[in-house]
Formats: structure tokens, sequence, C-alpha cells
């Protein structure tokens, strides 16, 4: 969590109701630029499929190939 970010005084993690200082936003922007960097390079992530997905992926598959004969 960011410094600054937090309040108990006023109950609440976050305070949008200012502008962010010159720190955090040069943070937002670094990570922004990393996050960039880390798509070029590696691309997209994509959620893995669930067994259960592909499980009746190849069930399918096989049916196609049955009928097909």
């Amino acid at each position: 969590m960011w410094k600054g970010n937090a309040s108990k005084y006023d109950g609440r993690i976050f305070n949008i109701a200012h502008r962010a200082s010159e720190d955090v936003t040069l943070t937002q922007m670094k990570v922004n630029r990393e996050l960039q960097e880390a798509i070029k390079k590696h691309g997209e992530a994509v959620p893995p499929k669930l067994f259960e997905d592909e499980f009746f992926e190849k069930i399918n598959n096989k049916k196609r190939d049955i009928y097909s004969i």
C-alpha cells in the first residue's frame, strides 16, 4: 500500500478528493511504463483453460473424428 492513502480518522483507505503528489504521479508513470514494456516482451497474459474445458474439448474432437469416418 502506498504511504498517505489511509486515514483512520476519516474511515477510508483512499482519498480521491485531492490531486496526487508529484512522487505518486512519477511512481504511477514508472509502473505503467514497466507494465507496457513487460507486455511487449512477454505478450498479454492469457488465463489458462480449465481442466474440464480441455477434457470436454478433447471428447468433442474425438466425437467429430468418429463421425467423419
